[in-house]
């Protein structure tokens, strides 16, 4: 199945350092990847590309929709979108794709919640 993860173009995935959301898309595209499924991972440029898969380079949140007209433009056929990022505005711009939203808290302590 080919799958696209897109991450929060703030920090790199997988992150240095903090990074919690990026860790997650990075994770997700890994394990999918291991299970061999393709990923299209969209993610800031200087990420790492999942072994069975692409990287398209962001730079922040509202490029995410042209990106992914670029995608389908190349004659790439992504069968599921999985939306980890801060704004969601993949599901405001693209309703005609099938997408999953991933939601997460964050706490400001550190301290987990």
């Amino acid at each position: 199945m080919n799958i696209g993860v897109i991450a929060a173009p703030s920090l790199r995935c997988p992150p240095e350092s903090y990074g919690g959301m990026e860790l997650m898309a990075w994770n997700l595209a890994k394990g999918l990847c291991e299970l061999g499924h393709s990923v299209h991972l969209l993610a800031r440029a200087d990420s790492l590309t999942p072994v069975r898969g692409w990287l398209w380079g962001i730079e922040n949140e509202s490029q995410i929709a042209s990106v992914v007209s670029d995608i389908e433009a190349t004659g790439y056929s992504v069968e599921c979108w999985i939306d980890i990022t801060h704004d969601k505005l993949l599901s405001l711009r693209r309703q005609d794709l099938p997408l999953i939203n991933m939601y997460q808290i964050m706490s400001m302590t550190g301290s987990g919640i």
